[in-house]
């Protein structure tokens, strides 16, 4: 026998294995105590000597620290109260929207394909961030790459909250300057002249006239008027919840004059048994899309296709703050949960007045100058004249 009895393993057919980490490293030759067993034994030994220490560990040696990824937050992020769990139906904050939570799950999926969870926020430099948007875009386009810039800055801002946050005092890199924009609004959403609304009512049919005076008139998006019904009527107010709404808190809108006697003219030819509102000419209601493309249809066929179905909203607010709606006014009618949008439909309506007021500072400033200007002229020539 042989005192190189570690790590052995023995068979009943005679053989002898020699296991490190649960691992057959080799089978042994010859018999144990022989030169060929011992010299390929200690061989062995020496070979797994130079990877580990053989031995028990001390007791004070520090375990191995996990990795904090991105990755690590992502999962953190998806348990927490910003999406919708239904064992958790007593959650203090509101989740996101269910579109907008289905959406951020295909994008942390695709975080996940991509090996962005595989990082660390100590690795996320505005420069990497930038290269990993540009490769996103290339491969998925500028809708998905501007997801997984919102995604990121999300995370960061979310991940800043946990105590291994490792990304350190730095501003979030995904807010930084050095990030390009990924995607832009193909077609800006303009306001219609009057001229595009008079051509537009002239050439559409009855139905999308009716559209466009329930788009015009409540100011709301095409996506909430579309699923307008009888019920959500009563004559003067309607009553909705906006999709976008997350809160899901009813609001009601009063209808002006001119959209009362259009839906009473529309009930009439209809017979009021109509579900919905707005129905197109085989009896059943738009879809969102089917009524802004009909209504696009028309536009292109005018020769002003630069206007889309939701520029009307931007006309209602402009409409408002024209004839003297207050912020919290033009708020209320539309549904904004902030005041950004009323002041943007403020500034635009006030835009004219404010340059014209313009104008006529320069006028007078200009005035005062040539004033003073031809003073200085008559007192050298009447200088002049003395000597």
């Amino acid at each position: 026998m042989t005192n190189r009895t570690k790590y052995l393993q023995r068979y009943p057919d005679g053989s002898v294995h020699f296991r490190f980490q649960r691992r057959t490293l080799g089978r042994l030759p010859g018999t144990e105590g022989s030169a060929e067993f011992n010299a390929e034994y200690d061989r062995l030994i020496a070979s797994v000597g130079k990877t580990r220490k053989v031995g028990r560990p001390s007791k004070m040696a520090k375990p191995r620290s996990s990795k904090i990824t991105i990755g690590t937050f992502v999962e953190r992020y998806r348990a927490s109260a910003f999406f919708a769990h239904p064992q958790k139906p007593n959650l203090k904050e509101k989740p996101l929207a269910e579109g907008t939570q289905y959406n951020y799950r295909l994008g942390l999926d695709l975080m996940h394909a991509q090996d962005m969870t595989s990082r660390s926020f100590a690795d996320l430099t505005p420069q990497r961030g930038n290269l990993y948007i540009k490769k996103v875009k290339r491969e998925r386009g500028g809708a998905a790459a501007a997801l997984q810039k919102t995604l990121l800055s999300n995370l960061w801002a979310f991940a800043r909250g946990f105590e291994d946050f490792d990304g350190g005092d730095r501003l979030n890199p995904m807010n930084n300057g050095e990030i390009e924009t990924p995607y832009t609004v193909a077609q800006e959403h303009l306001p219609w002249p009057e001229e595009v609304q008079d051509e537009f009512l002239a050439a559409c049919d009855q139905n999308l006239y009716d559209g466009f005076h329930l788009l015009i008139c409540t100011g709301q998006r095409v996506s909430d008027v579309a699923k307008m019904k009888r019920v959500h009527f009563d004559g003067r107010h309607f009553e909705l919840v906006q999709k976008k709404d997350r809160t899901k808190t009813p609001m009601k809108i009063k209808a002006p004059k001119i959209l009362r006697d259009i839906l009473a003219a529309r009930a009439k030819r209809t017979g009021g048994n109509a579900e919905y509102l707005l129905t197109h000419k085989w009896g059943r209601p738009y879809s969102a899309q089917s009524l802004s493309l009909r209504i696009r249809e028309v536009l292109r066929r005018i020769g002003h296709p630069e206007y889309t179905t939701h520029g009307l909203r931007k006309n209602a607010g402009i409409m408002l703050a024209e004839n003297g709606a207050t912020v919290p006014q033009i708020m209320a009618a539309l549904g904004h949960k902030t005041p950004k949008m009323a002041l943007y439909y403020c500034r635009l309506a006030n835009q004219k007045l404010l340059a014209d007021q313009a104008a006529d500072i320069l006028d007078i400033a200009f005035g005062e100058r040539t004033e003073r200007r031809q003073a200085k002229a008559a007192k050298r020539r009447a200088s002049m004249k003395v000597v």
